[in-house]
């Protein structure tokens, strides 16, 4: 027994036929293309199908063939089987184009992602069901910038992390591999004011690089936070990953084709990797730009500012007497002749650069110094008029400061001795 598929629309029109046929309730064709919907034209055409083969007569003559759009069962199979050999665990996006750009088949990634889900590939996502309230971009090129870390196998086969800058204006991103840490932050912000300028904010997370957590001192800033505040860069903390949705979508395109890029060329170390970069963002940024709302950019220009003294580790030291300061069990002379005065008490700043270099300065102006053996200092340290080099007192503690005592890399830089 054959079965025919027919909608409800047909089985209504097929209802209304027979009892035309049957001359009953009075009903004419043209009262029936009225309750159909159709014209009197058409409702003729359908009364003949009817009378010569019955209600299969009125079934669409396309039902279950194959549409003219449709792939093409040769096509199917050569896509599954590129797909198995090159590229297993791409999206359908990312397929699309590789498909296109090196193997000459153009087919939409709406079209292959219903394939993919029909072959089993990938499933379908389902439909987020929280609600969150839209919030619109900015209007201006760097009026606020969202940066982030993440940490994932991104080459190789060890976790390594990637710090992204991207502009809520324009979706340009920045990025570089480098570790999740003050260093690692500050030196790809280095690289992209190069590229853009200063922007006027930064969207972060409440992670300890950017804020100190430990809820005893709420004016306490991060090294990260001054080097910003120094730059007249706002720093905006968000309370969700959602609400800087813009890195965070971004994260996940580059772990899908970036991940890719890296293997397809085979590189497992992070100094190729970053070159690599380079031409794979330069790449993202043409495809997904976006145009901002005001064409006026809002960068501010690194003209005037030494990146060198503000993108460092900034921490204070108490000048003795014989005007030598002590930093991290290492002692330094200052010499006789400054641009500046200088005497015994005064708060000297000390700037340690990434790469450890030191530099000793009093209220902007460097001072000129040497390292001196720690052993030619001890019996000074001994004598009464060198007692408060033993620390400093904290008038908000009332606990005493040791000289060597500093923050970490991510810590509070308001424990130090300040003025």
């Amino acid at each position: 027994m054959e079965i025919y598929s027919m909608s409800k629309r047909e089985m209504d029109q097929a209802d209304l036929l027979a009892k035309y046929q049957a001359g009953d309730g009075g009903l004419t064709l043209k009262t029936i293309a009225q309750h159909c919907g159709l014209s009197y034209r058409q409702i003729k055409r359908k009364n003949k199908l009817y009378q010569k083969m019955g209600a299969i007569g009125l079934k669409h003559g396309s039902r279950g063939r194959q549409g003219n759009r449709g792939l093409k069962p040769d096509l199917v199979g050569q896509i599954l089987k590129i797909t198995g050999s090159k590229y297993s665990g791409y999206g359908p996006t990312l397929l699309s184009e590789k498909l296109a750009e090196n193997h000459q088949i153009k087919i939409d990634h709406e079209t292959l992602r219903r394939l993919m889900i029909k072959e089993g590939l990938i499933r379908p996502r389902s439909k987020r069901r929280s609600h969150r309230t839209w919030r619109e971009p900015k209007h201006h090129a760097g009026e606020m910038v969202q940066v982030d870390g993440s940490e994932h196998v991104w080459f190789g086969n060890e976790y390594s992390s990637l710090i992204l800058f991207i502009d809520d204006a324009t979706k340009e991103m920045y990025a570089q591999f480098q570790p999740e840490s003050i260093k690692g932050v500050a030196t790809t912000l280095r690289g992209f004011i190069h590229k853009y300028g200063i922007p006027r904010m930064l969207y972060s997370d409440r992670g300890k690089v950017f804020k100190v957590n430990n809820g005893q001192n709420k004016q306490a800033i991060t090294q990260f936070n001054r080097m910003c505040q120094e730059l007249g860069c706002e720093i905006k903390w968000a309370y969700s990953p959602q609400a800087k949705g813009r890195v965070e979508r971004a994260f996940g395109t580059l772990q899908d084709r970036l991940v890719k890029e890296l293997e397809e060329h085979n590189i497992t170390d992070m100094d190729s990797a970053n070159r690599l970069l380079e031409t794979f963002m330069a790449k993202m940024n043409q495809k997904f730009r976006a145009q901002p709302r005001n064409k006026e950019a809002l960068y501010k220009s690194i003209e005037g500012y030494d990146l060198n003294s503000i993108l460092c580790y900034k921490y204070q030291r108490k000048l003795n007497n014989d005007h030598t300061i002590r930093y991290q069990n290492r002692w330094f002379q200052l010499d006789k002749k400054q641009d500046t005065g200088l005497s015994a008490g005064n708060a000297i700043d000390v700037y340690i650069a990434f790469d450890g270099t030191i530099s000793l300065w009093r209220k902007g102006i460097r001072l000129s110094f040497k390292e001196i053996n720690q052993a030619k200092v001890v019996n000074a340290t001994k004598s009464d008029d060198c007692k408060l080099d033993v620390g400093v007192l904290d008038h908000r503690s009332y606990r005493w400061i040791n000289p060597d005592e500093s923050i970490d890399e991510a810590g509070d830089i308001s424990k130090e001795f300040k003025r």
